[in-house]
């Protein structure tokens, strides 16, 4: 993999697990087990590997966080912030 990818699957490790993984575009034992994790979260085979499916998955999982977070911000601000929410998503993918 791709430093760059790496720093995004160590990005998405932190903000859908809540991890405090270094984001250094290393591939290490601290990915690697985070990945796993995360894998299980999307309900994809916890192998360690990033595949089509696991990048899928977290594509997906990181749409749904959006959405809530959208909604979120809505109910407290009154406002949307669609836009800026799609343009996050597109970014990640």
């Amino acid at each position: 993999m791709e430093k760059e990818e790496i720093l995004k699957v160590q990005e998405a490790c932190n903000l859908i697990l809540n991890k405090k993984l270094g984001e250094d575009g290393i591939w290490g034992p601290k990915t690697k087990e985070a990945l796993m994790e995360l894998q299980k979260e999307i309900k994809v085979t916890p192998d360690g590997i990033y595949g089509p499916k696991t990048k899928n998955g977290i594509g997906i999982k990181i749409s749904e966080l959006f959405l809530k977070a959208e909604s979120l911000k809505a109910y407290f601000t009154g406002s949307s912030g669609s836009s800026q929410v799609s343009s996050n998503i597109n970014d990640f993918m």
